[in-house]
């Protein structure tokens, strides 16, 4: 079903009793709605991907991630690895 479709469906269903700016907010709704799932699909694509990616950069880049931290921290928090 494509955009126009939908609209059409929706539009049809409503009771004749709607106004047009009913329409237009329940319309704006949708928008957002789908826009937001199309947001979470990309999402989890993207960590799809991560996952699935084999290279060694992640366990490579980790450690110099780590140190940098460690380096920079400002906080009294247990450093990475310790026990307490």
């Amino acid at each position: 079903m494509t955009s126009k479709e939908a609209i059409l469906e929706l539009i049809r269903s409503l009771p004749n009793t709607v106004t047009v700016q009913e329409v237009i907010a329940q319309l704006s709704n949708n928008f957002q709605e789908l826009e937001a799932l199309e947001n979470r699909e990309k999402a989890a694509r993207l960590v799809e991907s991560w996952l699935e990616e084999k290279s060694g950069y992640d366990s490579q880049a980790l450690p110099g991630i780590l140190e940098g931290i460690e380096r920079n921290r400002l906080a009294s928090r247990p450093r990475f690895g310790s026990s307490t």
